[in-house]
């Protein structure tokens, strides 16, 4: 069974991290031991843009090994420790053709408890966050759907995450 965690980027990591020739993601100290007994290789990662709450690619996880040597943390200043995870890229889009998280809003559970669009970031505050599979899955699919389907306006594209199944899996 494939897991689905929800990863923030703000807009120059982002780019940084889409140009790198490895696309790692890192994992703060603090949420290694959530990542070493849950995060697995094929797992996926589902991407937004801070500041403009926009899902931009879901990512797949590569390298197991990776996650589950603690003793290789890395340091990139003082009391500020990493683990990194390597991924590839499944589907990206623009900043542009991102999608925006108030399309979902009220269609996937990670909105449920959220009285406004504006108060769901709070539940992504120490990434990575899991996300259960139908949500994790619908997103998914939205993401390769408006990525495989560039000769649609950004409104066809989202109209058809919400007429198609994707977002009523079982």
């Amino acid at each position: 069974m494939k897991n689905y965690w929800l990863y923030p980027f703000s807009h120059n990591v982002w780019e940084r991290f889409r140009k790198s020739q490895e696309k790692i993601i890192k994992v703060d100290y603090r949420r290694i031991i959530i990542a070493k007994k849950k995060i697995k290789q094929g797992d996926c990662f589902i991407c937004f843009l801070t500041g403009i709450s926009r899902f931009i690619a879901t990512l797949e996880v590569v390298n197991e090994s990776s996650i589950n040597d603690i003793n290789g943390l890395n340091k990139i200043e003082e009391n500020d420790f990493y683990k990194e995870i390597k991924t590839n890229i499944l589907y990206s889009l623009t900043p542009d053709t991102s999608l925006s998280v108030r399309n979902f809003f009220n269609q996937i559970s990670i909105f449920e408890n959220n009285k406004s669009i504006n108060t769901w970031t709070n539940f992504v505050k120490e990434p990575p966050v899991y996300i259960n599979e139908t949500d994790g899955r619908a997103i998914s699919e939205a993401i390769k759907h408006a990525a495989t389907n560039t000769d649609k306006s950004i409104d066809e594209r989202i109209k058809w995450c919400f007429f198609s199944n994707i977002l009523t899996y079982d």
